[in-house]
């Protein structure tokens, strides 16, 4: 890792002092300044190389400090590209000098730098950046929040807690529901931080937020956004299906849902988007989804609704194209060169194992 870091500021530091010398040529009145800067570039450039060639254990620590300070004079007196490359490897380096270093760029730096400072302190786990979320989202400022939408939307990141669902609801509240400034996408995420804390409560959001909604997009949006890798129980998806309503008039919403449901092995889901085979059938895009989900619940009773959804596919498009979904479905096998139902004993049996892990899956949710 170290060995990487070495070679990535060599790199940066070279760029960085060709694009100056470019400069000092095109504007006289900085070349001293410029031609100092390429002196300092090119002898941590130097350290840089000998410390490659030194590299051990033993110096790992005083290495550190060395690319900490190569990294921040890029961070400095860089251009763009190559000083938002340095914020990164000073997240990878990590300690307390970087972590300082990035603060400070949150704290006063530009609005693009605090982005990636924001980032480089996520990746580097520091324990301040926290307290930095917090005031954040005191701030109730729609431009502050936004700037850290993407580290609270890292699932391997914890940073906020069930205690702090009041502050983001407040935050939420603050926020004007439309497309300036980012605005319903910073609530979208919001909304999906609520539920991760309080399903019940982030899902009436998520339904009010369905049927306020005039462009179907902005439905399906809310949807994508809530649903992206969060486990939502059969209660919240039955809630927000029945809010959503007609698959004819509400498409968009609707494949959001069994896009969102692809993984999901609760056949329960089955019985709530089963109603919409009938659409299924006259939609080609929409079909295409539904089968997918059909297909991924493997579940026998939808083996039927599958097949005929099959055939109807295969006259406008390669009939292999979902053949993969067949294989060990219960409730289908193959006779020849075709797809058919097993005989109707199997499907008795099939369905009685079904009803005992509906049953199975109804009693864990009580528990």
């Amino acid at each position: 890792m170290m060995k990487r870091i070495l070679i990535a500021i060599s790199a940066l530091m070279l760029i960085a002092g060709c694009m100056s010398q470019g400069k000092s040529k095109e504007l006289d009145e900085i070349k001293a300044a410029l031609e100092k800067q390429n002196a300092d570039i090119a002898a941590l450039r130097t350290n840089i190389n000998e410390l490659n060639k030194s590299f051990s254990l033993e110096n790992t620590e005083m290495q550190k400090d060395r690319l900490v300070d190569a990294a921040l004079l890029l961070v400095r007196n860089g251009p763009e590209n190559t000083s938002s490359q340095a914020v990164q490897i000073l997240g990878y380096l990590g300690g307390e000098k970087a972590e300082a270093a990035l603060i400070d760029i949150v704290n006063n730096g530009p609005q693009n730098r605090c982005y990636s400072a924001m980032d480089a302190l996520s990746n580097m786990q520091s324990k301040k950046l926290r307290d930095i979320v917090i005031k954040r989202l005191e701030s109730c400022d729609s431009q502050r929040i936004n700037s850290m939408m993407n580290i609270l939307q890292n699932r391997d990141r914890n940073i906020l807690l069930k205690e702090d669902l009041p502050l983001i609801e407040k935050a939420l509240s603050s926020i004007d529901d439309n497309d300036y400034n980012n605005n319903r996408y910073v609530r979208n995420c919001l909304i999906g931080l609520i539920c991760k804390f309080n399903q019940a409560k982030g899902v009436e959001l998520v339904c009010k937020g369905i049927m306020t909604a005039s462009e179907p997009y902005r439905k399906r949006e809310l949807i994508y956004q809530v649903a992206d890798r969060r486990t939502l129980s059969i209660a919240s998806w039955e809630k927000i299906i029945k809010t959503i309503g007609d698959p004819e008039y509400n498409t968009e919403p609707c494949q959001a849902v069994l896009e969102r449901i692809r993984n999901n092995a609760d056949w329960r889901m089955t019985d709530l988007i089963l109603p919409w085979a009938e659409f299924a059938s006259s939609n080609d895009n929409f079909r295409q989804s539904y089968i997918n989900a059909l297909g991924n619940l493997k579940d026998p009773k939808a083996a039927g609704t599958m097949l005929a959804l099959y055939k109807l596919a295969s006259k406008t498009s390669p009939g292999n194209r979902y053949e993969h979904y067949f294989n060990n479905y219960p409730g289908i096998k193959k006779d020849g060169s075709n797809y058919v139902l097993v005989d109707d004993e199997t499907m008795k049996k099939l369905m009685e194992q079904r009803a005992k892990r509906i049953e199975y899956l109804n009693k864990n949710d009580k528990e």
